[in-house]
């Protein structure tokens, strides 16, 4: 296992000490040459004269914090935020010119959305399909399959029937196509089957639906072409491309949910909920908030940047019918999302490097150190050190790692 340790940080180093370089302004201007910037932050990682204060710990910022090392991280963290947000005022422009020319003949954005029989949303846009009544039927099907073989049934043959009762059942109502350049097979609900739109059709080479006038039809075009992107920022389009169709889960406001209201008791239940939204999680709020979370080998939760709006909702009738307000705090969590991705890995390699950091222990401002000695001769002096897990700058980077990348307060 040490000699496993000793590989792992031979490699994770200099992946770490390349990354940080770009991030290093700092020694550059205290005059570190430009090829000893690498050593530096070596240097950084593996050691420290003394721990941060209480203060720092609690009180001051990292970009103020007595330790470089953390001012560096911050710097990274920042440097993406900054970035992500020259992108989300170009999306905001846009999404506001294209909300603009829309409000010229319509007057909001609730036509996009999917009704069921009683008139309530189903979670979807308006699309080629409706996946609200397939995985309806899906859920159906899998109950009834449940009471026949059982829910997990140990038998390998029982288990293969009701795969294969299954599987029959998904066939009948989907095709299958594999992307000859990436070799991935994907999924989609057959065009003429039981759950294609009704009044979805090509219509000069474009699929369109025939409820649509050409203004709504102009801003539905451009606002999936977006929604498309943004999905792709976070990997994720979905089964069957499920996602490009489901509209931001994002609940009502409160003046929403009091105009709606027909009693005193459901204006008391709208301020509830709302109180409920600003105070505390709820199942359906993010995507990475799953009933069975994945842990590492030491039984830690794995952490993971949290994608927003892609749960679909417990109350469907609490969905937001305003797409552009759901596009853009959609797109701002997709943007966000992908500058982060490109440093969360290596900053989690930091932070693993950062747990065996030496740090030097003090008392006050008094270096404490150790004598050795051998066979009663002194032979040398040593500082006292302790591991940097074991230190208020490991326990200031987690609360800022946990707060500023996952999301977590």
């Amino acid at each position: 296992m040490d000699e496993l340790k000793s590989y792992y940080n031979d490699v994770a180093m200099p992946y770490v000490t390349q990354f940080l370089d770009p991030f290093a302004q700092e020694l550059r201007d205290l005059g570190i040459p430009e090829d000893e910037v690498q050593d530096h932050i070596k240097e950084m990682l593996e050691g420290s004269e003394k721990d941060i204060t209480l203060a720092d710990r609690y009180l001051d910022s990292m970009a103020e914090s007595s330790d470089p090392l953390l001012r560096l991280i911050d710097n990274v963290v920042k440097t993406q935020h900054e970035k992500a947000r020259y992108e989300q005022l170009e999306m905001l422009e846009e999404m506001q010119k294209l909300h603009s020319e829309l409000e010229q003949t319509e007057e909001g954005t609730e036509w996009m959305y999917q009704k069921d029989a009683e008139g309530n949303p189903t979670g979807y846009f308006i699309g080629p399909f409706r996946m609200d009544l397939y995985y309806r039927d899906l859920h159906e099907k899998q109950v009834e399959l449940n009471k026949k073989y059982g829910a997990d049934p140990n038998d390998p043959s029982v288990k293969k029937a009701k795969y294969k009762a299954l599987d029959g059942w998904k066939k009948k109502h989907r095709i299958s196509s594999i992307n000859l350049d990436t070799g991935k097979r994907s999924y989609s609900l057959k065009k003429n089957g039981k759950y294609a739109t009704k009044g979805w059709k090509k219509v000069n080479g474009k699929m369109r639906y025939e409820g649509f006038n050409e203004a709504q039809q102009k801003y539905y075009d451009r606002y999936m072409e977006l929604r498309e992107k943004y999905l792709n920022y976070m990997g994720t389009t979905g089964y069957m491309n499920d996602k490009l169709y489901l509209a931001p889960q994002m609940r009502k406001q409160l003046f929403q949910r009091l105009k709606e209201s027909e009693s005193t008791k459901e204006v008391i239940q709208g301020v509830k909920k709302n109180l409920k939204d600003q105070y505390q999680y709820r199942y359906d709020d993010v995507e990475r908030q799953s009933k069975n979370v994945i842990e590492d080998f030491e039984g830690n939760p794995i952490k993971v940047l949290p994608r927003y709006y892609l749960r679909p909702l417990e109350n469907m009738k609490e969905l937001s019918l305003d797409a552009t307000q759901g596009m853009i705090s959609f797109a701002q969590n997709a943007i966000t999302y992908k500058h982060l991705n490109k440093v969360v890995d290596a900053l989690e390699v930091t932070r693993d490097l950062a747990k065996d950091r030496e740090v030097q222990v003090r008392r006050g401002s008094t270096l404490l150190s150790e004598t050795l000695s051998v066979l009663g001769f002194q032979t040398k002096t040593e500082p006292i050190t302790k591991k940097g897990i074991l230190t208020k700058f490991y326990q200031r980077l987690e609360d800022y790692m946990d707060m500023q990348l996952y999301g977590q307060y």
